[in-house]
């Protein structure tokens, strides 16, 4: 892969995630603190992105650098709000096979106990 390839790729990861989470470039590039024509030169490949750019994206989108590499996958805005913690004890309740009922049936079995 030449450098026109890989500016091309990352630029085309940094206009994807902008768009699948149907953000404005300018409102991308002032969040970033970069000017949004150099942004859009970035995202068409016309420019390669710095390395402190990669970071304050990936700091922004909350992805992980190597995404913009094509290693990763951004987590999903709704999932990123309820939190690791929970998706992971979610998974857990469901191997232990326990329903959402069955859980709040124990909640509120527990808060009685506390009265």
């Amino acid at each position: 892969m030449d450098k026109k390839e890989i500016n091309n790729k990352i630029g085309q990861r940094i206009k994807k995630i902008r768009e699948d989470r149907k953000l404005d470039i300018r409102d991308v590039a002032l969040a970033i603190n970069v000017d949004n024509s150099n942004l859009g030169k970035i995202e068409r490949g016309e420019r390669i992105a710095s390395t402190e750019l990669l970071v304050r994206l990936s700091e922004f989108y909350k992805v992980h650098i190597s995404y913009f590499f094509g290693e990763l996958q951004p987590v999903p805005e709704d999932l990123n709000k309820i939190g690791v913690e929970w998706i992971s004890f979610a998974d857990k309740m469901k191997k232990d096979e326990l329903t959402p009922e069955e859980i709040e049936n124990i909640i509120k079995a527990v808060k009685k106990l506390n009265i």
